[in-house]
């Protein structure tokens, strides 16, 4: 279940609908504007409450877990998994497939590239790309976005 901003009170009676019925195993994610991603165990969550201000996160004795300012919120998301399906994400090294520059993505190597966001949504997916060819991410927003070729895994901030 994913969501963005703006239905933010709907999603919590679904949350709270689900989090009854599965506390044990399932985790929430959250997505904030700036980048930061926080994965909440539902199983430790007794209320999420809304407000004008944001999103506060209470545990069974209502004291505060966590809270999220409303402009902050990017999306949120219910899974049984705490964390990504990505494993091994590496930084942009002299030893990357990849080199970035403002907002131009330089491939090192032949492949195919995909770049996921961080709520795990594809952005950008070449099939064929060459060493040398040049990648303009300006159309994508600033963010943290996960960046494949060939098999290996780069984290990268626009």
């Amino acid at each position: 279940m994913v969501m963005q901003h703006g239905n933010l009170f709907i999603v919590a009676l679904s949350l709270m609908a689900g989090i009854t019925a599965r506390a044990e195993s399932l985790y929430l994610h959250i997505w904030e504007s700036d980048g930061n991603w926080t994965v909440l165990d539902l199983g430790q969550v007794d209320k999420l409450t809304f407000r004008e201000n944001g999103m506060q996160v209470l545990d069974a004795g209502d004291n505060l877990v966590k809270s999220f300012s409303s402009a902050g919120l990017a999306s949120m998301e219910v899974s049984e998994q705490k964390v990504s399906g990505i494993i091994g994400i590496g930084s942009e090294t002299d030893k990357s497939p990849i080199k970035l520059e403002g907002k131009i993505l330089t491939i090192k190597e032949d492949g195919a590239l995909a770049i996921h966001d961080a709520g795990g949504r594809l952005c950008v997916e070449i099939l064929s790309v060459s060493a040398g060819q040049t990648v303009d991410l300006s159309a994508i927003v600033n963010g943290v976005y996960v960046v494949t070729l060939n098999g290996s895994t780069v984290k990268i901030r626009i």
